[in-house]
């Protein structure tokens, strides 16, 4: 069984499916028809760029993250022509929905190639910038199957915005566990420069500020929010409560990156619960 958790994570497998589920939570909260396309293509997009990442970041990785270089160097070539097949796939499957999928399906790619190979990553908090900003993106992949589409409209950026300040507070907080490596690859990160203590205090300050970013997409009126919305309102309380108890680096060991995977299949089951019921 540890092999296979093993392999999942290492192979960044687990990286896609939490891509999918935000692709599916994006659906859900913006109320539109659920599609197995975006889902697919976060999933293979995901995959291959952290795949591709991998490689340009074995210099930190050697030190924050010894055994993800050691299954890199035993088994990481397969697995990266694997997903850059996968890739390619996925970026044919978002063209035949419309150019808007598939330069959506593009977009992150280039800014991989800024954050690893340009080495945007170096300037401080660039590196949280971009991660958040690709992941936030799936959003507008999913509204690129409605009809007609709406980027703009309060409720589509406020679940562009949600995600991204949701994958903002994660990778300024998984920062505290790469504090060493990052000072050798000379990576300016928020742990590394202002302390850990700052890195609680900004954690909690996103935190805050996406709960009432959240609620004014539905006038702060919790009654007529989906309970996906409320759901992750409670779950945003929740990771400031575990900061506490834990500690900034505790609590990316208790949680993961498999909140929104975990968060994906909670709400599919009340939505197929609900429809039961109705």
């Amino acid at each position: 069984m540890n092999k296979v958790l093993n392999f999942l994570i290492h192979s960044n497998i687990y990286l896609g499916l939490s891509a999918s589920a935000v692709a599916y939570l994006c659906m859900v909260l913006l109320g539109m028809p659920i599609y197995w396309q975006p889902m697919v293509i976060a999933f293979c997009v995901t995959f291959f760029l952290y795949s591709l990442n991998r490689y340009t970041d074995m210099e930190e990785d050697r030190i924050n993250y010894p055994d993800r270089v050691k299954f890199i160097k035993s088994s990481g070539k397969p697995v990266f022509y694997f997903s850059a097949a996968l890739y390619a796939f996925s970026l044919y499957l978002a063209f035949t929905n419309s150019i808007a999928s598939f330069m959506i399906a593009l977009a992150p790619f280039i800014l991989v190639f800024s954050y690893s190979v340009i080495r945007l990553k170096k300037l401080l908090i660039f590196k949280n910038l971009i991660v958040a900003f690709g992941w936030a993106m799936v959003a507008f992949l999913a509204l690129s199957y409605t009809h007609p589409v709406s980027y703009f409209e309060p409720l589509s950026m406020s679940v562009f915005m949600f995600f991204f300040i949701r994958v903002l507070i994660d990778t300024v907080a998984f920062d505290a566990q790469d504090v060493e490596g990052d000072k050798v690859s000379r990576v300016r990160t928020i742990a590394n420069t202002f302390g850990i203590t700052k890195v609680k205090t900004i954690c909690h300050a996103l935190n805050i500020f996406m709960i009432v970013f959240f609620l004014l997409a539905w006038n702060f009126d919790i009654s007529n929010m989906p309970i996906t919305a409320n759901l992750i309102i409670i779950w945003s309380f929740l990771y400031m409560f575990m900061i506490n108890r834990f500690g900034v680096k505790g609590v990316t060991d208790v949680i993961s990156e498999g909140e929104l995977i975990l968060l994906g299949i909670v709400v599919f089951a009340i939505q197929n619960a609900q429809a039961l019921l109705l």
